[in-house]
C-alpha cells in the first residue's frame, strides 16, 4: 500500500498537474520551468501521463484501498480519493490500439 500510493499516487498528482496548467494556458511554461531542474523532465512527465491510462481501470481500486489504510492508520486519506477519480477519468482510453496523446488525456481529465 505505501509503495504504490507513492508511485501510482504521484502518477495521478502529475497527470492533474498537468491537466490543470494546460486549463490555465500556462502548460508550456511549467515546461520551460521543470525543464530549468531537469532538461529530460517535460518529456518524462508526458510519457507518464499518457502511459498511466494502460492500467487506470485497475488503480482506481487500489487509490480507494489506499485510501482506506491512510484512514485507518488515522492520516488524511483525501488525496488518494482524488488520485481515484483521476483514474476514473482516463478508465477506459487503454482500449486504444496506441497508448493516447497527451490531449486526448487532457481531454478527459478536464470533462466535468
Amino acid at each position: 500500500m505505501c509503495y504504490a500510493s507513492f508511485t501510482k499516487g504521484t502518477s495521478a498528482l502529475l497527470s492533474s498537474v498537468v491537466a490543470a496548467a494546460n486549463h490555465y494556458g500556462v502548460l508550456d511554461d511549467l515546461e520551460a520551468r521543470w525543464a530549468q531542474d531537469d532538461p529530460d523532465f517535460p518529456d518524462r512527465a508526458e510519457a507518464r501521463v499518457r502511459r498511466v491510462t494502460t492500467k487506470a481501470w485497475r488503480f482506481i481500486g487500489e487509490m480507494e484501498e489506499i485510501s482506506a489504510t491512510f484512514r485507518a492508520a488515522g492520516l488524511p486519506s483525501g488525496f488518494h480519493d482524488a488520485a481515484a477519480e483521476i483514474y476514473r477519468r482516463i478508465d477506459g482510453l487503454e482500449k486504444q490500439a496506441d497508448i493516447p496523446s497527451l490531449n486526448e488525456v487532457l481531454a478527459r481529465l478536464l470533462e466535468t
